[in-house]
């Protein structure tokens, strides 16, 4: 279970690095904003159409760096899992079940949870992002 939480980890980190969560508020935010234009009875149509398409333009941008993220985010985390298996190939079936496993899958989101938590709290004692 520690191989699996240990990736969990570095699979958080590399989400936190590649400001994921704010590539997902950015697609949302357009959306809000294409909707209270659409809303608006004060502005004319060809604005709305004009503004809609810039916005629309926006989240398709955003949804393929979203997408290009994610797909990196696979490939380093495939390429871990590859080399963990190769190093310890005496274990492979091993660690491929624990990748499988329930409860495996539940402690390393608390393992992640915990990390995160007390990540915050260093960081915050030390006044560091």
């Amino acid at each position: 279970m520690l191989v699996v939480s240990v990736l969990a980890i570095v699979i958080f980190e590399l989400c936190r690095f590649l400001i994921v969560v704010q590539e997902v508020k950015g697609i949302s935010q357009h959306s809000l904003d294409s909707m209270r234009m659409l809303r608006s009875p004060d502005v004319p149509d060809v604005e709305k159409e004009r503004v809609l398409l810039r916005e629309s333009a926006a989240i398709i941008k955003a949804t393929l760096r979203l997408g290009a993220k994610f797909l990196l985010i696979g490939l380093v985390s495939g390429f871990l899992l590859l080399l963990l298996v190769e190093v310890h190939s005496g274990m492979r079936r091993d660690l491929l079940k624990q990748f499988a496993d329930p409860s495996a899958i539940v402690v390393s989101i608390c393992v992640v949870w915990s990390y995160d938590r007390l990540r915050r709290l260093v960081m915050s004692r030390w006044k560091v992002r």
